[in-house]
């Protein structure tokens, strides 16, 4: 408890599809972590080294293969805001229906349809900064992204654009790509200062 009382910086996913979080806390020697899983009521607890593989667990946490397919030539869906919010609210029937519908380009269909594998919700992974004696947490940087199981990459959630443009990127990135990126800025975030 100690621990995690004192660890500052953190790294949080949530896997929608299966519930469970994992969070990544900093120890104060900024040199190891320490590894909290949350599967239901279920706390587990484990230690490694900030450089030693975080990329590979929060892929697994994602259950995702460590594959890299080739995505050249794919082009990444652009989407108006409010078309991207009714994918979150719209019955499932008539997403299902647009999945099956063979006139919708490739890309929607394998969308949508990872789309509702996972509830209708993107999982993501937040580096944050907290302090337990506040009872406070702030997000420094989340990262959106939807697991293709069957096609083995993941569509990243790109919404840098929403205020400017009102409108939202999906980029399709290969697995191993996308968590070898992932674990680059998480040893970033932790040994920065």
């Amino acid at each position: 408890m100690y621990l995690l009382v004192h660890s500052k910086k953190k790294i949080r996913t949530i896997n929608m599809r299966n519930h469970n979080v994992l969070i990544i806390h900093l120890l104060a020697n900024k040199k190891d972590t320490l590894v909290q899983s949350i599967d239901g009521s279920n706390h587990h607890f484990s230690f490694l080294g900030v450089k030693d593989c975080i990329g590979q667990l929060l892929r697994e946490h994602a259950r995702m293969e460590d594959t890299e397919i080739s995505v050249d030539g794919w082009q990444p869906i652009q989407l108006p805001e409010e078309l991207f919010d009714e994918f979150h609210t719209s019955p499932a029937p008539a997403l299902q229906a647009m999945a099956a519908d063979q006139k919708q380009p490739k890309p929607i269909r394998e969308f949508v349809s990872a789309l509702l594998a996972n509830g209708q919700e993107f999982d993501n992974i937040s580096f944050m900064k907290s302090s337990y004696v506040k009872d406070q947490s702030a997000f420094d940087d989340i990262h959106f992204f939807l697991p293709v199981e069957e096609e083995d990459y993941i569509w990243h959630l790109d919404y840098q654009e929403i205020e400017s443009a009102r409108r939202v990127t999906l980029q399709p990135i290969p697995v191993r790509s996308y968590f070898q990126e992932i674990e680059r800025a998480t040893i970033a975030y932790f040994t920065e200062e």
